[in-house]
C-alpha cells in the first residue's frame, strides 16, 4: 500500500512539473496557438502652411483714403512628397471681436474707423480681384502634390465703407486660416 501511494505521488508530482515549468513556446497537436501581426499605416499629409505678415508702417489718413497703398502676401501649401489631396479647404476667420463688414473681403480692426479689404490676387480659390469670403469654407480649385501658392492682396480702408475720415492710431488685426487636406 505504501509503495502504491508513493508511486502515485511521484507520478502526480512529475506530471505537475512537466506542465507547469514549460518556459519556451512550442506547438503541440490539438492545442490553440496565438500569433500577433503588427500593422502600420502612414497617412500622407502636407507640411504646415506658411504665410507672410503684412506691415504697412505709419500711414496718414490721406494715404488710406486714396486707396493707393496695398500689401501682398502668399499662402504656401507644400504637399510635395505626398499623394495629391483630393480637396484642400480654406476657412478665413477674422480676429474676434472684429466683424466682417457685411461685404465679402472686408474686415475691421482695433480702430473702428480703419479696416482692410482682403482680395484674391490669383484664381487658385476665388476670382481674381474679388474679396475673400470670411467664415465660409472655400476649396482650392486644383490641388497638386507640390508647392501650392495662394496670393492675396490687402488694402487698408476707411470704415464704414465709403467714409471720408480715419481716426489716427493703431489698426491692427489678424485672420486665422484653417486648412483641411481631404
Amino acid at each position: 500500500m505504501r509503495k502504491s501511494i508513493l508511486l502515485i505521488s511521484v507520478l502526480i508530482f512529475t506530471h505537475i512539473n512537466s506542465y507547469g515549468a514549460l518556459t519556451k513556446q512550442s506547438s503541440m497537436v490539438g492545442q490553440e496557438l496565438a500569433s500577433q501581426i503588427r500593422m502600420s499605416v502612414k497617412i500622407a499629409t502636407c507640411l504646415p502652411a506658411t504665410i507672410d505678415n503684412i506691415a504697412f508702417g505709419a500711414l496718414d489718413s490721406a494715404t488710406v483714403l486714396s486707396g493707393e497703398i496695398e500689401g501682398h502676401t502668399t499662402l504656401s501649401l507644400d504637399c510635395s512628397g505626398t499623394i495629391v489631396p483630393q480637396r484642400v479647404s480654406l476657412l478665413f476667420e477674422p480676429a474676434t471681436p472684429h466683424l466682417t463688414m457685411g461685404a465679402s473681403g472686408y474686415i475691421g480692426s482695433v480702430n473702428n474707423t480703419l479696416g482692410y479689404l482682403v482680395a484674391w490676387e490669383d484664381s487658385q480659390v476665388g476670382d481674381l480681384g474679388t474679396g475673400v469670403p470670411m467664415g465660409k469654407e472655400l476649396l482650392l480649385k486644383k490641388p497638386t502634390a507640390s508647392l501650392m501658392k495662394v496670393k492675396l492682396k490687402v488694402k487698408p480702408i476707411a470704415l464704414p465703407i465709403g467714409s471720408n475720415s480715419v481716426t489716427l492710431g493703431s489698426g491692427s488685426t489678424h485672420i486665422t486660416i484653417k486648412i483641411k487636406y481631404l
